[in-house]
């Protein structure tokens, strides 16, 4: 799961500066979105691990993830660009939730 999350995070500037036409400075800002996301979501994570468990945490946290690499296959050189962005939150928010409970 975090080969497939590197290599999309590896070639989301080259997609949002080539396909999607945006400046360097406007697809630095969208990027910003996971960094944002796990500040948010790693204590949280952490915390729920220490309460629930890990083992649960990281299951559920592998479903939603291929549900988002498949909102990410959906994209293209047009669309709603909403989209792109919750699916990068999305794909961010739940990769945070399962690495602190799978390092613990």
């Amino acid at each position: 799961m975090m080969a497939v999350f590197t290599g999309a995070i590896f070639l989301l500037p080259f997609y949002l500066e080539l396909v999607r036409n945006l400046s360097v400075a406007r697809a630095g800002m969208i990027l910003l979105i996971p960094s944002i996301m796990m500040m948010i979501s790693g204590p949280i994570a952490g915390h729920a691990a220490d309460r629930i468990g890990s083992r649960k945490i990281c299951l559920q946290a592998t479903g939603i993830m291929a549900i988002a690499f498949f909102l990410f296959s959906l994209l293209g050189d047009v669309g709603a660009f909403w989209f792109l962005l919750s699916s990068l939150a999305l794909m961010e928010r739940v990769s945070a939730s399962s690495s602190p409970p799978s390092a613990a």
